[in-house]
């Protein structure tokens, strides 16, 4: 098909189709075809042999790691003989330009390359810091005919330009670092007060009052330092933490300025996943 022609030439074509053109055209390419099946999906036809997670053939170049936000911690290489992924495991996706079979284009700005040994590779330019050449380099590495656009080619025209986003790890970020900080504040001024009533306890105030509020401080200094530790190394277990924190400092009259921040940031906080660039 040329990639000109209009729906209404295509829906001719579709029309003129008879069954045993159709027959005829899947007997010809059964041979070299691919069947893509869901993950964790066992399929047994015969004819079909499982393709390899990897083929190994890492590309050396201009190499992009995603920031921990962006849910995936595989790496990009790239230059002007080819690109590959590889993931934490050490798979290797791989390709040269030349070896691009066809590549799949949305209006997102999403790419995914699929080679010549059924290989595939996902781009999704807003998992990637400073995806700008990247892009530029696929766009002028993959021939024009190899093409295929996903989305109707129409779908943006007329329509007024969006204002363009930040992609969503660097949102993440942001809130990120913004409840790093209100948790900080929170390690310092509950320790301060975990201080006061340790010298206090050892100096000979052994009264009930006195240990009560030693033991609630220091607990709460506790989980306050176990949240900030969680968000830093990005945890699974960081939310819950941060909330049983807040909740701790927001037993004071002060600690409400703190503790209802620190509820709202932790629950909107991105957890982790092992999403992968591979198809």
């Amino acid at each position: 098909m040329a990639s000109n022609q209009r729906q209404e030439e295509l829906d001719a074509e579709a029309e003129a189709l008879t069954p045993t053109l159709v027959s005829e055209a899947f007997r010809s390419a059964i041979a070299t075809s691919y069947l893509a099946v869901p993950i964790n999906v066992e399929v047994s036809l015969a004819g079909f042999t499982p393709v390899p997670a990897g083929n190994g053939n890492r590309i050396k170049g201009a190499e992009m790691s995603a920031p921990p936000e962006a849910g995936h911690a595989d790496v990009l290489d790239y230059s002007e003989v080819g690109i590959s992924v590889t993931s934490p495991d050490q798979t290797v996706v791989g390709m040269k330009w030349e070896e691009v079979a066809v590549g799949l284009r949305w209006n997102d700005g999403r790419r995914t390359l699929i080679g010549s040994d059924g290989m595939g590779i996902n781009v999704y330019p807003a998992n990637w810091r400073r995806p700008e050449p990247l892009v530029r380099q696929i766009e002028a590495s993959v021939p024009a005919e190899r093409w295929v656009p996903m989305d109707d080619p129409d779908e943006l025209s007329g329509q007024a330009p969006q204002p363009a986003q930040k992609p969503a790890w660097v949102r993440a970020a942001s809130l990120r670092r913004w409840l790093l900080a209100m948790l900080t504040i929170t390690d310092v001024l509950v320790g301060i007060y975990a201080i006061f009533g340790l010298v206090g306890v050892t100096s000979g105030e052994t009264d009930a009052g006195s240990i009560g509020l030693f033991i609630f401080f220091a607990t709460v200094f506790t989980f306050s330092m176990a949240a900030t530790v969680g968000v830093v190394i990005q945890a699974r277990w960081a939310r819950a933490v941060c909330i049983i924190a807040a909740l701790g400092v927001s037993l004071t009259l002060v600690g409400l300025v703190l503790g209802i921040p620190i509820w709202i940031l932790a629950a909107r906080l991105r957890v982790r996943s092992a999403a992968s660039s591979r198809t």
